[in-house]
């Protein structure tokens, strides 16, 4: 067992922390550019979903429209003409292609919703990506302070105190 006084014990400590600390610094620096192209990886993957999910349901919402609208002429169509108006051989004919061309219309548009509807499914995705993003800022917060020499969630600079004269 060795003595040593202890001025010399406080300043073998003093070096000791000291290279601890910027191990533990440095280490934060990497794992920070390991965050940081990870993050800019997800970000990309988000932006394109999240526009992605944001045609989609714009597409959706005007396609609904549009099936309504389709409905009600169907509907429209699909009642007999009024035989009290006499209508000839060629109206009747006119009104059944009428609704027939409304079905295929229908029909047409309920396909493009369901397209856009399940473009539209990657929203879950989009939610995950994004809570992930935020895990990943706090991340990268708490590794810069520690890059930085502080600790996380020490405010840079520190805080002052004011007193009061009254």
């Amino acid at each position: 067992m060795s003595t040593m006084s202890v001025p010399d014990a406080r300043a073998a400590l003093a070096v000791a922390t000291s290279a601890a600390e910027r191990t533990q610094r440095e280490s934060a620096l990497a794992e920070l550019k390991l965050v940081r192209q990870q993050g800019a990886d997800m970000q990309k993957e988000f932006n394109t979903v999240a526009a992605q999910v944001k045609q989609a349901e714009k597409e959706r919402l005007v396609l609904h429209q549009q099936i309504v609208k389709a409905r009600q002429n169907i509907e429209m169509y699909s009642r007999p003409l009024d035989p009290l108006t006499f209508p000839s051989d060629e109206e009747i004919a006119d009104n059944a292609r009428q609704l027939t061309l409304w079905h295929a219309h229908r029909d047409d548009l309920k396909r493009k919703y369901a397209d856009a509807a399940q473009r539209e499914s990657a929203r879950l995705r989009a939610v995950q990506l994004q809570n992930a993003l935020v895990r990943l800022r706090a991340t990268a917060s708490n590794l810069e302070a520690i890059a930085s020499g502080r600790r996380p969630g020490e405010i840079a600079g520190g805080l002052f105190r004011v007193e009061s004269f009254l």
